[in-house]
């Protein structure tokens, strides 16, 4: 039993009617699978002229018109890693925050602020190569700075509901 075989050149479709819907056609559904310049060699090779060709390529190129076009959105994320890489930076980032708050509390504030900032520097280098890390390194930056900012905000609403205020000494 053999397995069939991609063709070493594009067929061209016999045009009956239209010549350049045909041709766009013919662009089209080979996209990918050969060469501009061998498509272009083998509708050359069955008559087509080159007005033709450009007329047809103008049609086969994508447009937001073309329902059957996927238009290639970039790399893709992989909302897994994007939620493993934001809780293990938060996770990390607090850690290193809490080991040097045990030797200094100055020293505990730099650590934060660098990893921060280092969170933010690797969002910005990642982005284009990898999208999934970039975006969990961005929202573990965002949940770094947010948590503690909603774990005091619950607290204060703590201490109003129930009426008991800090006092100044």
């Amino acid at each position: 039993m053999t397995e069939p075989t991609e063709p070493t050149s594009p067929a061209i479709p016999s045009p009956d009617d239209d010549r350049v819907a045909v041709l766009a056609a013919y662009l089209r559904a080979n996209e990918g699978r050969f060469t501009d310049e061998a498509l272009a060699r083998a509708a050359r090779a069955a008559g087509y002229s080159d007005a033709e060709l450009a007329a047809a390529r103008g049609l086969a190129a994508p447009s937001w018109q073309a329902a059957d076009r996927t238009i290639d959105a970039g790399p893709k994320k992989n909302n897994a890693v994007v939620a493993a890489v934001a809780i293990g930076y938060v996770i990390v980032l607090y850690v290193a925050i809490s080991t040097s708050a045990s030797a200094s509390s100055d020293l505990s504030g730099t650590v934060g602020l660098v990893g921060l900032l280092l969170g933010v520097v690797g969002w910005a280098v990642l982005r284009n190569q990898e999208p999934s890390i970039a975006q969990g390194l961005g929202c573990g930056v965002v949940l770094a700075v947010m948590i503690p900012v909603v774990v005091i905000v619950v607290i204060v609403g703590i201490c109003v509901v129930t009426g008991t205020y800090p006092t100044g000494g």
